[in-house]
């Protein structure tokens, strides 16, 4: 869609005007904001979060608990480092630390909690912990319920339907999905469609008809 492809081109100028910038002469704190901006805005572009990996470092230095938000952005993208990385207990460590500095209910703390969750979430749900996975998916989803964004919102439900797929549960598994693909649809957000209703949603829905 013409809106997503506006999206993608701000993100990308972002970045590119991030890329130009001399921080030589910046204060350590700005250094540290700096460095959460360009690992954001890497992150925004879908690009390896794996150079950026000093730059967190750089405001892990800088910033302190008491920094809240920023200092819980940073052990964020720390933590996707070091999945990345294949470093599972760092990066679940480094997703509890940051949650420690998002202990409020203000938009911009729910929704780096939502995001927390949901990298919890898929941590657990790669080493087949899914009671575990399905836990951090549903806090995901209480603080995307919480802000009411339905787009979030759409995610949360079809992780927590995923788990349940996995698990072979396909009565539970539905009541997730559909309700992420009613969302889906009344935002008309054909690709999240497009994700959520592959071959095996259909053959979900249509093992799910033939036993009832």
């Amino acid at each position: 869609s013409r809106g997503l492809g506006d999206v993608y081109k701000r993100q990308e100028r972002t970045l590119a005007y991030l890329r130009k910038l001399d921080v030589s002469t910046y204060s350590a704190g700005d250094r540290a904001y700096f460095s959460l901006l360009f690992t954001q805005a890497t992150d925004k572009n879908m690009l390896s979060l794996l150079p950026c990996d000093s730059l967190i470092d750089t405001a892990l230095d800088y910033y302190v608990k008491k920094d809240g938000v920023n200092w819980a952005k940073a052990w964020l993208y720390k933590g996707r480092i070091q999945k990345k990385m294949n470093m599972t207990e760092q990066a679940l460590k480094s997703c509890f630390t940051a949650l420690q500095g998002v202990e409020g209910n203000t938009g911009e703390e729910l929704k780096l909690k939502g995001m927390l969750y949901e990298d919890m979430g898929s941590i657990y749900l790669h080493q087949s912990l899914y009671q575990k996975a399905f836990d951090a998916f549903y806090r995901s989803y209480q603080c995307d319920s919480l802000l009411n964004d339905h787009k979030v919102l759409m995610y949360s439900l079809s992780n927590m339907g995923w788990v349940r797929v996995v698990e072979g549960k396909e009565k539970e598994a539905l009541f997730y999905l559909d309700q992420a693909l009613e969302l889906a649809l009344a935002l008309k957000d054909s690709i999240f469609m497009s994700d959520i209703y592959p071959v095996s949603y259909t053959h979900l829905r249509a093992h799910e008809t033939l036993r009832h």
